[in-house]
């Protein structure tokens, strides 16, 4: 099991999931105000963000991080 924080103990799936969900919220809030200022297809912009938000935390998988995480537990 991968870790994402210590602070409030959250694995990285919980972290992403929870990412994911305001994602979601920021598109029904601003969505409609973000894409008129962004450059870019609105439809392709949303699945890039959704992309982002997947993978952003990638490189905590490297187990010596791992190791850091679970010496500070």
């Amino acid at each position: 099991m991968g870790y994402a924080k210590t602070k409030n103990l959250e694995t990285i799936k919980e972290h992403t999931d929870r990412l994911l969900e305001n994602l979601k919220i920021l598109r029904k809030i601003y969505g409609k105000e973000i894409v008129k200022v962004i450059n870019i297809d609105k439809k392709r912009f949303w699945e890039l963000l959704e992309i982002i938000c997947k993978y952003h935390d990638i490189g905590k998988v490297y187990t010596p991080f791992q190791n850091i995480i679970r010496n500070k537990l």
